[in-house]
């Protein structure tokens, strides 16, 4: 037994195990719920969990894991359909639930909550369904990393030998390993050849492979019987993939007749009895109850059509039903009579339609008799339509495989119906349709048919005159930079995007001829195409998709290209005069917190500038579609011309105007592509400004998608914040010759290397230096400021009462350096001695230093030169955070730009820069002597950083630590609880309502920061005395009550989730997680 097939059976049993594991947990928990949460303390050990109860409970586990043994539930899942087996898996649930729901009434047991049985069926089936899929998920992932994999050999170098290869490199989450090929020559594309045929034993010797593929050609037949026999004697596993492996379906049967095997080519699930016993059964019961309850309506329709005109109400006509046998079909009439009704097919502007009888067309209520044809047995509720006899003639000689719908019974609706193929429509498209209905048909299938026809198909197009049948002016530009399969079709016009920057592509058009934008498409995308074909194209309609992406019937499955809309599809759903694709739902994500997570929020910032200038009856509708969850995405569109000439206008009238005002000189070649990734926004905007209504189509990759890769994707940038710099960056980065856009306040930094920093001798700094016993670190605080690389400063130290050396030694300095002053005043408090210093300063600019924190050299040098390059009368830079186990940098990856006040406000509600502190900050003295400091209160800082940021405007943000904080085990952010650090709360509620009366729009921010505060507090509770209990629950409720919303804020971290994720569990719970956040992630 191989290591593969070990590893399977182990995989097996415990897979069995878990099931079990599950389902009889899933009954202990739906008892404990309804007997003891919901009735009351100890009643499940008397109704619940008594010993009979159990035991059966126990039976019911083994014969349910039984059941999915039976049903080929627990194998190999490398070529089980996931959809297949969950699907599967609801069914036996739902069953197995029913048999014991007719247990308990046959046997009369009346004291079993008829709730708690359905609760054991939603927590086993969706406990078990989640099992499934994570479980999958791991195996996929391990096999990824090269764990579980299956070592194959392959047998032959021909079509479907290379084939293989192909496809299982392609789809490395199977697991399989090609450790080569064997034949008699070298073939390129196909890896390593492992020798020929007369080796083959001594290979599989040498690489003991767990399986033998023989894809042989069939001139190599005769190789057949030696390379069977050298499998069998090494044990080897074979698989063969026939020389005729086209014509056989995905489930072929085999029959046997004596020695020979016959393989059935055209099977259908209906052809075994007990599914065809169940359709029909499923047609009876139906049709009768729906004869029942529609009888009403089917009086109505029957004296409206008798009163419509002359004749019979109910038209009866042959059709051809199931192994091509006639029948009649009834349905009620719609036309006046008329002899060629025989034999002509419909159209929608047929004259023989009746004003009644095109309504009753139009909601498919002329199809209600066929009830009784399903009644009877001649039709079914579901399955492809019945045609009459002069058509089925025609039709099987001209198109493939028509007569394939006759093996079964013809329906009232259908798989083509649903997805619009009806009446005059394309019928190998519904052929298509039909014989993919029949060889995927299920129970479900069939109830998802009736469902999508009740919710939307019972609408006839064709019959409502949307469609009058003629070939419109129409081309869609299908956008393309490299070779590739295209779809059929007159409408499809392949372009050749960025043709100006590459060699041409045979049998593309251009992109750079005629008036073309062709330069710009690493910036513009497919853009430059829309841009093309609106200058240099004369057609009535026009759209744009990609060589990846299409415009789809119905995303349903089967071929992907087969999916793709054609003209006829194109130009029923034109009647708006614009076609869409679906909208994209992000749900946790605004369209603007999406692309802030994925690119840079300043894009959107500029635009919306822009749109305020030049467009602002465009400002109401952006900020609206900047706030909603979807959108319409891809640059994916059909517009009628008169349309399109007005949208392109507006669209790269914008676009030209913002490419001229933002730099993207830094992007990255994702985020370089900006322009196509704001146009994708901005369509929303222009639809919903002029009022545009349109139709919305699916859209089919025809490349594979990895969702689960682009899922993952988007939560990292949401949540583990992946992307913070692009979220976070507000600032507008601007071309160096850009002078005409300081009317927006917006100007680059700086830039240090290429002109140096500012140097002005005649601007005095002070640096404020408030010091209460800091002995240990003041030395190394006053050395930091006397080596800045900028000298004109003032060193204004401040002791607060000092009862240490710490006096004593800022007096040595101040002996040696006459730039240092010192001021002493009794113990007052950090707010006292920051306004005392702030009273004394006599400089033009003024920083903060703690006296147990030390600067960078060029400190004060790189924040003036912020501060006057940008014309602002504040800075912030990024700092270090020191402890005594580790050193980390505050904010990453956040670039330097200049913050108005609203965006630094909103920052500062999210943990980023500038932060609250007051260090780290360069202020005019101007700025500082409005503001008091609180005298007697803790955590200063953010009691004032609200008043300073508004009335300061703009702040230049510099992404360098220049400034080291360092945290001392004494210090207010750590140690344990005091009453004081209830300050904090206080702090944060004036920083957040003073910010709120500026900004109203922010009380998420706000309600984020104010949780944020009272989960500070929380932790300094862990273990609490009894006194402060009353405290600890006062705060957790306030959590709870607020925590919703922070849960629901995308901008806010994650430790706040779990921390009020933690909160609601209880005491325990939030002690637990602190603790553990303590040891594990900051231990100091």
């Amino acid at each position: 037994m191989s290591v593969i097939r070990r590893n399977q059976n182990l995989l097996n049993a415990i897979n069995m195990i878990l099931d079990a594991i599950l389902i009889f947990s899933s009954y202990l928990l739906a008892t404990y719920i309804r007997f003891e949460i919901m009735y009351g303390r100890g009643s499940v050990l008397e109704q619940g969990w008594t010993p009979h109860f159990l035991r059966a409970a126990a039976l019911y586990t083994v014969a349910l894991v039984a059941a999915f043994y039976a049903f080929k539930l627990y194998g190999s899942y490398r070529f089980q359909s996931q959809i297949r087996e969950l699907s599967v898996i609801v069914m036996i649930n739902a069953v197995g639930v029913s048999v014991i729901t007719e247990i308990l009434y046959v046997t009369k047991i009346l004291n079993f909550s008829r709730l708690a049985l359905f609760l054991f069926f939603v927590f086993s089936t969706v406990l078990v369904l989640a099992k499934r899929i994570c479980l999958r998920a791991l195996l996929r992932y391990f096999r990824k990393l090269g764990y579980n994999q299956k070592h194959v050999i392959v047998v032959g170098n021909g079509h479907f030998a290379k084939q293989y290869i192909e496809d299982v490199k392609r789809r490395p989450y199977l697991g399989f390993v090609v450790d080569g090929y064997v034949s008699k020559t070298d073939k390129p594309g196909m890896g390593r050849r492992l020798g020929e045929y007369e080796e083959l034993e001594s290979i599989l010797e040498r690489y003991s492979a767990d399986e033998l593929i023989v894809a042989l050609e069939p001139h190599e037949i005769c190789f057949m019987e030696q390379v069977l026999a050298c499998a069998d004697k090494e044990g080897t596993k074979v698989s063969i993939i026939p020389f005729y492996n086209d014509y056989i379906p995905t489930h072929p049967v085999v029959d046997v007749v004596g020695n020979t095997k016959l393989i059935n080519i055209r099977t259908t699930p209906l052809d075994n009895v007990l599914w065809q016993f169940a359709k029909r059964m499923m047609d009876i019961i139906g049709s009768l109850v729906l004869i029942v309850l529609t009888s009403p309506l089917m009086l109505v329709a029957a004296i409206g059509v008798r009163l419509s005109s002359p004749g019979p109400v109910i038209f009866r006509q042959n059709r051809v039903g199931r192994d091509k046998k006639p029948f009649r079909m009834y349905k009620f009439r719609s036309m006046r009579v008329n002899d060629t009704e025989t034999t002509a097919w419909s159209t929608n502007s047929d004259p023989r339609k009746t004003k009644f009888g095109s309504f009753i067309r139009k909601y498919s209520i002329d199809e209600l008799p066929q009830l009784f044809n399903v009644l009877k047995g001649d039709m079914s509720l579901v399955g492809p339509r019945p045609e009459i006899p002069f058509y089925v003639r025609q039709f099987k000689e001209e198109v493939p495989l028509y007569l394939v719908r006759q093996q079964v019974r013809p329906g009232m609706t259908g798989w083509a119906q649903v997805h619009g193929l009806r009446g005059d429509t394309s019928i190998e498209k519904r052929v298509e349709y039909d014989i993919w209905y029949i060889e995927n048909w299920s129970i479900w299938l069939d109830i998802k048919i009736m469902f999508m026809t009740v919710f939307g198909g019972m609408i006839n197009e064709e019959k409502c005159g949307k469609w009058e049948g003629f070939a419109l002016n129409l081309k869609i530009l299908v956008a393309t930079h490299k070779p590739c399969r295209l779809p059929k079709g007159d409408v499809f016009l392949p372009i050749q995007v960025g043709a100006a920057n590459h060699l041409h592509l045979p049998g593309m058009q251009r992109d750079d001829t005629g008036d073309s934008i062709s330069f710009k498409n690493p910036h513009y995308c497919e853009l430059t195409a829309l841009y093309w074909g609106w200058k240099n194209l004369d057609v009535d309609y026009l759209g744009l998709c990609h060589y990846r992406r299409y415009f789809a019937v119905r995303t349903l499955r089967g071929s992907k290209w087969n999916r793709i809309a054609d003209r006829e599809t194109l130009e029923r759903a034109i009647g708006s005069g614009i076609i869409l694709p679906k909208k994209r739902r992000y749900f946790i994500e605004t369209n603007y917190s999406q692309y802030a997570h994925a690119h840079h929020a300043c894009d959107l910032d500029m635009t919306r500038c822009i749109l305020a200038e030049r467009w602002p009856t465009y400002l109401p509708a952006f900020d609206r579609v900047m706030r909603r969850t979807s959108g319409h995405r891809f640059n994916m569109f059909v517009m009628r011309r008169d349309i399109l000439d007005v949208y392109c206008s507006w669209l790269f009238d914008v676009l030209f105007e913002l490419e001229a005002r933002l730099d993207i000189r830094d992007y990255n070649t994702n985020d370089a592509r900006v322009f196509g990734f704001v146009s994708e926004r901005l369509l929303d905007v222009w639809l919903e400004t002029i009022g545009a209504t349109y139709t919305e189509l699916p859209v089919v990759f025809t490349e594979k998608q990895n969702w689960i890769n682009k899922g993952g994707a988007f939560l990292k940038r949401k949540f583990m914040r992946q992307n913070q710099k692009k979220a976070m960056n507000a600032s507008i980065r601007l071309p160096h010759k850009s002078t005409k856009l300081e009317k927006f306040g917006v100007k680059r930094l700086l830039d240090s290397d290429a002109q140096g920093f500012v140097r002005k001798p005649d601007i005095l700094v002070s640096v404020l230096i408030p010091i209460y016993n800091s002995e240990a670190y003041i030395d190394r605080c006053l050395r930091s400021i006397q080596q800045q690389s900028y000298s004109c400063l003032e060193i204004l130290v401040v002791d607060d009462g000092s009862v240490d050396k710490s006096l004593q030694i800022c007096e040595k300095f101040a002996a040696a350096d006459t730039r240092i002053r010192i001021l002493s005043q009794k113990n007052r408090g950090v707010s006292a001695a920051r306004n005392t210093a702030v009273e004394n300063a006599r400089g033009n600019y003024i920083a903060f230093v703690d006296s147990d924190d030390w600067v960078e050299p060029t400190y004060i040098e790189k924040m003036l030169s912020a501060c006057l390059a940008n014309h602002t009368s504040m800075s912030a830079c990024n700092h270090w955070i020191h402890t005594s186990t580790r050193c980390i940098q505050r904010f990453r990856g956040v670039p330097s730009g200049v913050l108005t006040a609203r965006t630094a406000c909103e920052n500062i509600l999210y943990d980023a820069p500038p932060d609250v502190s007051p260090w780290g900050k360069l202020y005019d003295e101007k700025l500082l002597r409005k503001i008091w400091y609180p005298v007697g209160k803790c955590y200063e800082d953010t009691f004032c950083i609200a008043e300073l940021v508004l009335n300061a405007g703009r702040i230049a943000y510099v992404d360098e630590p220049l400034y080291w904080y360092s945290i001392q085990p004494d210090s207010i952010s750590r140690g344990s609880f005091r009453v004081d650090k209830l300050d904090f709360m206080e702090a944060v509620s004036h920083m957040t309502d003073v910010m709120c009366q500026s900004f109203p729009d922010m009380r998420q921010g706000a309600v984020r920061r104010k949780v944020h505060a009272a989960l500070s507090v929380r932790r300094y509770l862990v273990d609490c005395s009894p006194e402060d209990e009353l405290l600890r629950n006062r705060l957790e409720a306030l959590i709870r009550k607020a925590g919703g919303d922070v849960l629901l804020d995308p901008r806010a971290p994650m430790r706040d989730k779990i921390g009020i994720g933690a909160v609601m569990l209880g005491h325990w719970g939030y002690d637990f997680f602190w603790k553990t956040y303590k040891r594990w992630v900051r231990p100091d």
